[in-house]
């Protein structure tokens, strides 16, 4: 779930970046300026980003589950 959202992110992040530096490519050449790159992400950060959504993930989950594996199974299924 970690890595699938983290991809996801990056992916959108990189379509905003696009995004970003064509829509100044557009305004600069209708001013008769060079296009620049405006936005950049470098690689270690596409990592960094995947590795955290990943570790966030792993929390989120063996929290709850530590909790759960403590319960007595009798008590945790009796509706009361």
């Amino acid at each position: 779930m970690g890595l699938l959202g983290g991809i996801c992110g990056v992916l959108l992040g990189w379509l905003i970046e696009h995004s970003i530096n064509f829509a100044t490519g557009v305004y600069l050449s209708r001013q008769t300026l060079p296009a620049i790159k405006v936005a950049a992400v470098p690689w270690w950060m596409v990592v960094a980003a995947i590795v955290f959504s990943i570790a966030a993930s792993l929390v989120a989950g063996i929290y709850p589950a530590s909790r759960a594996a403590r319960l007595d199974p009798v008590e945790a299924l009796r509706y009361e």
